[in-house]
């Protein structure tokens, strides 16, 4: 089954910014990776895979400035023929 290697689970967002996350997945076969926003909506539109190596892969998502407005919580989900491992990522508003 597929593993999902992030070891960090909380990005600060800031109004007028995009926001940047990745996703890196250990998986043979190849994992198939989706994004999740926090109202169960697919993302893959904003995001980018690069291969590391053989069975190693990252899955960029850039979200533009209006998602600055949407904290919340942010899946990625990587499935192949052997299973699926799913990793959140909360986007808050850093505290001052």
């Amino acid at each position: 089954a597929p593993y999902i290697l992030n070891s960090y689970n909380k990005v600060a967002i800031l109004e007028n910014s995009n926001i940047t996350t990745e996703c890196v997945v250990d998986a043979y076969p190849k994992a198939n990776i989706i994004w999740f926003g926090p109202f169960g909506q697919r993302l893959n539109v904003f995001s980018k895979e690069y291969i590391i190596n053989s069975t190693v892969i990252s899955s960029r998502l850039e979200l533009p400035t209006s998602y600055a407005l949407t904290p919340g919580l942010y899946r990625c989900v990587a499935t192949n023929m052997f299973g699926q491992h799913e990793f959140s990522i909360q986007f808050q508003r850093p505290s001052f």
